[in-house]
């Protein structure tokens, strides 16, 4: 989460989904102090911090999550050592890096255990969404000027994309899932797939965040 000192936005950070890309360009444009506390959910935000985020514009981004896991995988297995816990753990229980489908079904990592919805929605009701918009990564660059304007935030030009997932081609994900994987991925991350239509042979989701927000109950005002 980053929450601008005005109030003025609070930016709900699903791991994986250009968080870098988005909190670097929301560091470059406000200046003064900003509220950073990575990857908190906006049941929490609004629990610890209502006063802010009830006047403030809540946003996030969702991924399509087999690309997302992959691209989660990757980072894990680049940062073994450094920023990656987990993995760590795993090599000393094992006396190995976790292959892609160990990762997915070891239950030995979180990223592999948690979805996507559960930063947005309340934390007993998946249909009650706490947030003013959720962009998808898909369309990052459209979104982000949406987003700018609604948010009162100076508009991007050329977004500068940062920590790209490296040493895998995520765009071909496909290709590094059997069935039982795809599926568990699926169950995970059912609420995302039902709610933008992704699906595992297209990358791109079918509906928009205009009809998300109409079949869900929404506790922030949209425009």
């Amino acid at each position: 989460m980053i929450a601008s000192n005005k109030g003025k936005y609070i930016y709900v950070a699903v791991p994986r989904t250009g968080t870098h890309t988005i909190s670097d360009f929301l560091e470059r444009r406000c200046s003064g102090r900003q509220i950073i506390c990575w990857h908190a959910a906006a049941h929490r935000v609004r629990a610890t911090r209502f006063g802010l985020w009830r006047r403030a514009f809540v946003f996030g981004f969702v991924r399509n999550p087999w690309e997302r896991m992959l691209s989660a995988y990757a980072y894990q297995i680049r940062n073994a050592g450094r920023s990656a816990p987990p993995t760590v753990a795993y090599y000393q229980r094992h006396g190995k890096l976790p292959t892609f489908r160990e990762y997915i079904m070891s239950g030995e990592f979180g990223m592999a255990e948690g979805g996507q919805w559960s930063y947005f929605c309340s934390k007993n009701d998946p249909l009650l969404l706490l947030v003013s918009y959720i962009g998808v990564f898909e369309r990052f660059t459209d979104e982000m000027r949406r987003i700018c304007r609604k948010a009162r935030i100076a508009r991007p030009g050329q977004l500068q994309h940062r920590n790209r997932s490296r040493g895998v081609n995520v765009k071909d994900y496909r290709l590094h899932y059997d069935d039982e994987m795809a599926e568990k991925v699926g169950r995970l991350d059912a609420e995302v797939i039902r709610a933008f239509g992704y699906s595992f042979d297209s990358t791109r989701p079918k509906v928009t965040w205009p009809a998300v927000a109409k079949a869900h109950r929404l506790v922030k005002a949209i425009d």
